[in-house]
């Protein structure tokens, strides 16, 4: 599949450990959105309010806690899609079992669709991701998104691990 695009959307991104977050807001930034970050729940649930807001992409690794179920409460009431995003890809959310649960072990550009599935009308087609649309100059060639299949492997080399929830 062709790389998708997210331009000109506003994407939640709530997740604790801030090396997966910069990754997901590469990918998201690579396909054109423009990535509104919370470090934790708390600021997730103040910017799920955000009038621009499209999706919302979800830290969710042992379960929802009382504010990621309100943050998805509040999407849920607004009409926004989002993905619970974590360490497995396991199963469904019992009260939003519509939600697409995605792994860390996705590749970005599987990210990118599930938003873009969610999002989009059905008939749309996703536009393929174009320099000019990232600021390149013109005849520059498309960035790639970056994968997040090797998160855990360049968490260990950093020393680093996933960190408790907020």
């Amino acid at each position: 599949m062709g790389q998708a695009s997210l331009f000109g959307r506003s994407i939640l991104v709530v997740e604790g450990e801030p090396f997966i977050a910069c990754c997901l807001e590469m990918i998201l930034h690579a396909a054109g959105a423009n990535v509104r970050r919370a470090a934790n729940s708390c600021e997730g649930l103040s910017i799920s309010d955000h009038p621009e807001l499209s999706a919302a992409v979800l830290d969710f690794n042992d379960g929802l806690r009382d504010c990621d179920v309100a943050i998805a409460r509040r999407l849920t009431e607004r009409g926004l899609p989002f993905i619970l995003y974590g360490g497995h890809a396991d199963g469904r959310c019992e009260a939003w079992p519509d939600a697409p649960r995605v792994s860390r072990l996705t590749s970005g550009i599987e990210i990118i669709e599930t938003l873009c599935a969610l999002i989009l009308p059905p008939q749309s087609k996703p536009l393929p991701v174009v320099p000019s649309a990232l600021g390149a100059p013109e005849g520059a060639r498309p960035r790639s998104v970056p994968a997040m299949a090797d998160i855990e492997s360049l968490m260990r080399r950093r020393g680093s691990r996933p960190s408790g929830r907020r």
